[in-house]
């Protein structure tokens, strides 16, 4: 895992969630592995899913779209981190996008977190 890390984030990302899928990494490690990859995902080469608006077979967008396909955009890769965290744990995800406190307890953090954004698609 510490070489996939040194490699581009659609790599990375890749290897992380076919480990994950094979139960190869402890919920807790895969946590702090999955956080640090959402940080690092707008660094992808695409920040969504690219579809041709008119299919032409052998083109060069018809290629990009089936490349597209793997799930390695930046959007795409946030999604499917969200839905990891949830399958580890479905509290997990709402304590992280917390940002009010209830009556008589401190604030979860700060201010919004990274998973706030996303967290509307999802709800």
């Amino acid at each position: 895992m510490t070489r996939a890390a040194r490699l581009p984030i659609e790599y990375h990302a890749d290897i992380i969630f076919q480990l994950a899928d094979r139960g190869d990494i402890s919920p807790t490690h895969l946590r702090a592995v999955l956080d640090s990859i959402f940080s690092a995902a707008d660094s992808a080469q695409h920040p969504f899913p690219i579809r041709d608006a008119v299919h032409i077979p052998d083109s060069l967008s018809s290629e990009c779209e089936q490349a597209s396909g793997l799930g390695l955009d930046t959007l795409t890769i946030k999604t499917r981190i969200i839905n990891k965290l949830i399958a580890i744990d479905s509290h997990c995800l709402q304590t992280a996008i917390s940002c009010k406190s209830s009556p008589g307890t401190k604030p979860v953090q700060s201010g919004p977190s990274r998973y706030s954004v996303m967290a509307p698609a999802i709800s």
